[in-house]
């Protein structure tokens, strides 16, 4: 698929200010992230709603040939859950055990499949309707 850009101030993870260098309460996330990757369903609902509601964040860093995507997912579904940046999802990560990393980056590439086939399915609609 073509990467669609988007302003970053359409982004809906700026606005939910996933990009802040500091966090304030840092010690208190980590353990909400480190509690959201153990929760494999919390992440794949999650999933879901983000693909549902960030319409702009996601077209743009999802069809981007040139990011990690599902790292990416795991960072913005962080910050939509929770108002998390990506910095202190990031710091999390390497707390984890390589047993749910590893479940954490599978459940990231059914999240990813799913908004991949969800994008395609609308891209042939629009183009059957136009």
């Amino acid at each position: 698929m073509k990467k669609k850009y988007h302003h970053y101030t359409l982004w809906e993870c700026f606005k939910n200010k996933m990009y802040v260098t500091k966090d304030l309460n840092e010690s208190e996330n980590i353990r909400k992230v480190i509690y959201f990757f153990t929760d494999e369903n919390l992440f794949i609902e999650t999933g879901d709603e983000l693909i549902k509601k960030w319409k702009f964040t996601l077209q743009h860093h999802l069809l981007d040939d040139n990011i990690n995507k599902i790292a990416y997912i795991g960072q913005v579904a962080c910050n939509y859950k929770y108002n998390i940046p990506e910095i202190t999802t990031k710091k999390a990560w390497y707390l984890l055990d390589e047993n749910t990393r590893n479940k954490s980056n599978n459940n990231a590439k059914l999240i990813l499949k799913k908004y991949l086939r969800n994008e395609t399915e609308n891209r042939q609609l629009y183009f059957i309707l136009e």
